[in-house]
């Protein structure tokens, strides 16, 4: 079967599960101490997921297993997102700033994320093997944690408002050019074969060069400023509309 089709599938079965679990337990789930729980299970279940695959190598090679870069340093965007979503699902101030800056982030940067990391998984296409190990725990940790993502919205962890939120989304991706820009810097240093940490280094399809992280990450902030717009059009009534309300702040 081809590789896109077995990808596609995956996808539609992946997209399903998440729909009727969300479904499930928006039915289910009356108290917020529930509610919170289900959350750290995820996000636990996310790093758990991610790093089963050093036990399976090391149990299935007599006691030997190699280690992945991206289980020692956030190489990639979905691993500062895997505990992103520890972080805001086990802090207990959540009317904090910096709670409300991660969280909207983590939902809105992490769902977008994970969704590119399972519909588009390189390491799947690389080598299209669901039985192979660490091609399915990967496809199987990006489902889990968009399912935790969505979940922060869908619950109410997260309150969108186009300016704050935007900011919030550009303060994330500051935080990805920073861990990206460390871990380039880190391997350089110790001369050890560069990961293109980010796709700071190097653009994720080498055919499209202007692609790059800092064309995507003004991109996604522009996009992201125009989706938050359009949710509230449908969303908030006229008179609560950040737009509203600043064309009445200026006739004041």
């Amino acid at each position: 079967m081809d590789k896109h089709l077995i990808l596609a599938l995956y996808n539609a079965v992946s997209l399903a599960l998440t729909v009727l679990l969300m479904i499930v337990c928006k039915k289910t789930i009356r108290s917020d101490k529930t509610k919170d729980r289900v959350l750290k299970w995820t996000a636990l279940a996310v790093v758990a997921i991610h790093y089963s695959s050093l036990y399976v190598d090391y149990f299935s090679n007599h006691g030997e297993a190699a280690i992945d870069n991206t289980m020692i340093l956030p190489v990639y965007p979905c691993n500062i997102v895997m505990w992103l979503l520890v972080i805001v699902a086990f802090m207990k101030n959540k009317e904090s700033s910096l709670y409300k800056t991660l969280a909207e982030f983590t939902f809105i940067g992490g769902t977008f994320c994970g969704v590119i990391g399972v519909m588009f998984n390189i390491n799947f296409l690389n080598n299209p093997d669901l039985a192979d190990y660490d091609i399915l725990k990967g496809l199987v940790s990006h489902s889990v944690m968009i399912f935790g993502t969505v979940y922060l919205y869908v619950f109410n962890y997260v309150k969108i408002e186009v300016l704050r939120t935007t900011r919030s989304i550009f303060f994330g991706l500051l935080l990805f050019a920073s861990c990206g820009l460390l871990v380039n810097v880190l391997f350089a240093v110790f001369d050890i074969s560069s990961v293109n940490a980010m796709f700071m280094l190097e653009p994720p399809l080498p055919e499209l060069p202007f692609f790059n992280f800092f064309t995507i990450g003004i991109l996604g902030v522009i996009l992201s400023f125009i989706g938050l717009n359009v949710y509230e059009l449908f969303a908030f009534p006229k008179e609560e509309r950040w737009l509203t309300k600043f064309i009445n702040e200026r006739r004041k």
